[in-house]
């Protein structure tokens, strides 16, 4: 009776080389990466002479919320965060950068900086925000923040808290997204009307 010639090892381990890479073959999900940006372009705010010097210095987050991926609660104490779809950048970063250019658009002259660039500044104003709630519920995306402006040259603290709420305009992640960033435009608003007309000699 003849016996099949069993595979030598050198054969055994090309086949599992060919498995191996046909599997490493099959197309993988691609992440989608967001920023947050102005849904228009802040109007100019031009002088003949220099305005303030303002540094976006801090932002703080809720935890929950200061990471990579998107992160939506749903219904009763479900949250979810989506792996294939995250923030390019810091969401801490993207919120200050996007508050620095409403600032910018909205103060007359005035020269913002971003931290941690703002160290080599030699800032008028520092302007801290503290985000206590940065979520997206199937109502829209809610942000409440307290924000302070402290003058480094004599002028008294100013503050403010604001409750934000923008409807989510479509399904899908672009839509909150988008809704995020009309939050957060409408937060540098609200701060840059703090500011004194004149800055501080």
């Amino acid at each position: 009776m003849m016996t099949q010639p069993r595979p030598t090892l050198a054969l055994s381990c090309l086949i599992l080389l060919y498995v191996l890479t046909a599997a490493g073959c099959g197309s993988s999900p691609r992440a989608t990466f967001y920023t947050l940006a102005a849904n228009a372009p802040a109007p100019s705010a031009t002088a003949a002479t220099p305005g303030p010097r303002i540094s976006v210095a801090s932002v703080s987050l809720p935890e929950l919320v200061d990471r990579p991926q998107l992160v939506v609660r749903g219904e009763g104490p479900q949250v979810e965060l989506f792996e294939l779809h995250r923030w390019a950048e810091p969401l801490k970063s993207g919120i200050a950068r996007l508050i620095a250019i409403q600032l910018s658009g909205s103060i007359t002259g005035a020269r913002v900086a971003v931290y941690p660039e703002n160290a080599a500044l030699d800032a008028d104003y520092q302007v801290h925000v503290d985000i206590q709630r940065f979520e997206s519920l199937p109502d829209g995306v809610h942000l409440d923040a307290l924000w302070t402006i402290r003058c480094l040259k004599g002028e008294p603290t100013r503050s403010g808290a604001v409750r934000l709420h923008e409807k989510v305009s479509d399904s899908g992640q672009d839509a909150i997204v988008s809704a995020y960033s009309r939050a957060v435009t409408a937060l540098g608003m609200d701060i840059s009307r703090a500011f004194p007309a004149t800055p501080p000699r």
